[in-house]
């Protein structure tokens, strides 16, 4: 009986096929894994807000009558009224008196308070562009020098004014505290007039000749007994009644109480956001101040915000960072000889180690700088490139990625 023959080229056609087999489902789950792990970065942004509560100073004119009556109302709380515009009618009593008036010396001794409040917003907007020159944060200059330019207008009128009254001032009207109504006979008619442009408010807290810009270095919001305003609005008024308020919105300010650890933020910037009633509004930094052992920061507005002429107390939601750049996962990012970084995937395919400044995290993201970002050490500043907008990073590195990779320059 003849024996049979192994045929081995077909048992080795078998063996390179299941070789081949393992081989292809080796690479193919390393590619699926290795294609798994990666991920394209994308542009993304955040913000970091801190709700506030801050309190109002404002330039406000308090209107009186000097005659007592019935009265008869031709504006509404709250409406924009110009100069000479007629505000109110009052039918007289027959009663009159002595209605307190703002005499030429005390305008003159006001605004030489203004105006030194004004030089030194100017000399803090000069420090303000040169330490951005310095520390070469030139994307705030611009804004910087619209509000030096409105400060320098701002100087030059109110040093008009002053030679003005310096020049015209009586000697033998030193005071002019008061003067007497005109009389007026019974069932007359007096209009009563707006003394200038602004916003009509017919609600009063007694804190109009307290919480006025000019004041914002002297006031301790500790030391404040605030209450609700109240309306002043009547059907009839005696002698010396307050008929209205003439509030001024067209710049005022906002003392906010801060946290120790938002003042460090504070400190670096000259202008912030603010978000009041859903509505975005930017604010100037002038001060930032001790009161009673809490930081409370100052900020100028030029922006008429609803109920911002009556209200003292004003709720806000400030823009600590606005960041826009780089989005990636928290964990794709690494440390390599203190140095925080992701692996890169190049076109070659091979991996990189590249640095990375980290701007803010929200939600188990890292926002980073795109493109370049900028290190100082001492007085030598260095330029680092970074990942951009479409490039492919490791999602999750592990050791192994670690012992391959290079590290860039």
């Amino acid at each position: 009986m003849a024996r049979k023959r192994i045929r081995y080229g077909k048992f080795l056609s078998r063996l390179i096929l299941i070789a081949a087999v393992i081989y292809g489902l080796t690479v193919g789950a390393r590619w699926f894994y290795g294609m798994n792990r990666q991920i394209q970065v994308s542009t993304d942004s955040t913000q970091v807000t801190r709700k506030v509560s801050g309190y109002i100073l404002r330039n406000e004119t308090k209107v009186f009558t000097p005659n007592g009556g019935a009265v008869s109302y031709f504006v509404q709380d709250g409406d924009s009224v110009q100069k000479g515009q007629k505000i109110a009618e009052v039918l007289s009593s027959g009663e009159a008196t002595a209605v307190g008036i703002l005499s030429p010396q005390q305008t003159l001794v006001a605004d030489q308070i203004r105006f030194q409040a004004v030089e030194q917003e100017i000399a803090n907007l000069l420090t303000a562009i040169s330490d951005g020159v310095r520390s070469r944060k030139l994307s705030g200059i611009p804004s910087i020098k619209s509000d030096l330019a409105m400060k320098l207008e701002d100087e030059k009128k109110l040093s008009g004014e002053i030679s003005a009254l310096q020049n015209n001032l009586k000697p033998q009207d030193p005071t002019g505290t008061a003067t007497t109504a005109s009389p007026v006979k019974k069932g007359q008619k007096v209009d009563i007039i707006s003394p200038g442009d602004g916003v009509v408010s017919f609600f009063s807290d007694g804190l109009e000749d307290t919480f006025v810009p000019t004041n914002y270095k002297t006031l301790n919001l500790k030391t404040i007994a605030f209450k609700d305003p109240a309306g002043i609005a009547a059907p009839q008024v005696k002698p010396g009644a307050l008929v209205f308020k003439l509030a001024d919105v067209s710049e005022w300010y906002l003392a906010v109480p801060i946290t120790p650890a938002d003042r460090k933020t504070l400190e670096k910037v000259h202008t912030v956001s603010l978000k009041i009633d859903q509505e975005s509004v930017q604010a100037t930094v002038l001060d930032i101040q001790e009161q009673s052992g809490s930081p409370v920061i100052v900020l100028q507005i030029r922006s008429n915000v609803p109920n911002a002429y009556k209200v003292r107390k004003l709720d806000a939601e400030i823009i600590l960072n606005d960041y826009k750049g780089i989005s990636v996962p928290v964990e794709s990012v690494i440390p390599i000889k203190n140095v925080q970084g992701v692996i890169r995937i190049e076109k070659d395919g091979s991996e990189k180690f590249v640095p990375v400044e980290v701007l803010s995290e929200v939600n188990g993201r890292y926002i980073l700088t795109e493109n370049t970002f900028y290190t100082q050490d001492g007085s030598l500043v260095r330029e680092t490139a970074t990942v951009k907008q479409g490039d492919h990073i490791l999602g999750r590195p592990g050791d192994a990625d670690l012992k391959q990779i290079s590290v860039s320059d």
